[in-house]
């Protein structure tokens, strides 16, 4: 089964494709923090901007089979992983990284978002880290390497 968490159009830019075989999502209770990205997004709009909010990228799920999540952006320009940027460039976007993801942590006092963010907050893997002109999006938010969910880790 295919689920669209968000709302991915003609415009938006792929990022990748995670196989779920040995990857398992983070939960908000019982549902997939993957299934909670439009209520994520809206939290961050609402509360920091819509900056924060597309730091996130959007998972398309296919739940079927061994599972896979396709990740896409509406940030507009050529997605480069951040370790493969240059120097200068990646310490001005860290920077700006930082910044939104101190605005983020800021928000995990809100006992109603503070499940969510906490999974959000959680990346598979350095490599799901995309420059993208001058911001960063991150894809692979949400998942735990299968050992750790199977142990009843949850986000930190």
């Amino acid at each position: 089964m295919l689920r669209r968490c968000g709302k991915a159009s003609m415009t938006s830019v792929f990022l990748g494709k995670t196989n779920l075989d040995g990857v398992a999502p983070l939960r908000v209770g019982s549902t997939p923090a993957l299934d909670e990205y439009t209520r994520l997004r809206a939290l961050l709009t609402g509360r920091i901007g819509t900056e924060a909010a597309d730091l996130f990228a959007e998972p398309i799920v296919t739940w079927a089979g061994q599972g896979s999540i396709s990740w896409y952006t509406e940030a507009m320009g050529e997605p480069i992983a951040l370790a493969a940027v240059t120097a200068d460039r990646r310490q001005m976007l860290e920077l700006w990284l930082r910044a939104q993801l101190a605005q983020v942590v800021a928000l995990l006092s809100d006992t109603e978002a503070e499940p969510l963010l906490r999974c959000a907050l959680v990346v598979i893997a350095a490599d799901y880290l995309f420059a993208i002109d001058e911001r960063v999006v991150i894809a692979g938010w949400g998942l735990a390497r299968s050992e750790a969910a199977a142990t009843g880790a949850r986000a930190p």
